[in-house]
């Protein structure tokens, strides 16, 4: 993954080992917001979320509108940030 990934690693295990609740997960995001390409990331971190377990597709879209109530964009956002030729 390059540079950035020894330091994912330790954000997580700091995150996993807070067992912060839903309330702190998301003042933490509104004192540190992502990038709109994160958004998905920020979801699962804030809910918990563990979508790779599901036989299905999983939807995203309760969550994304969640995350727009709490002000942190929306899933359109995501879909342009990612679609941006700066990421090519």
């Amino acid at each position: 993954m390059g540079s950035g990934e020894s330091h994912i690693m330790a954000w997580s295990a700091w995150w996993d080992a807070g067992a912060l609740s839903e309330a702190a997960r998301i003042a933490y995001f509104k004192q540190w917001p992502p990038p709109p390409c994160w958004l998905v990331w920020m979801i699962e971190a804030i809910w918990d979320l563990q979508p790779w377990e599901s036989e299905d597709e999983f939807d995203y879209s309760p969550y994304f509108a969640q995350a727009e109530a709490l002000g942190f964009g929306t899933q359109a956002d995501y879909k342009a940030d990612l679609d941006d030729p700066r990421w090519a």
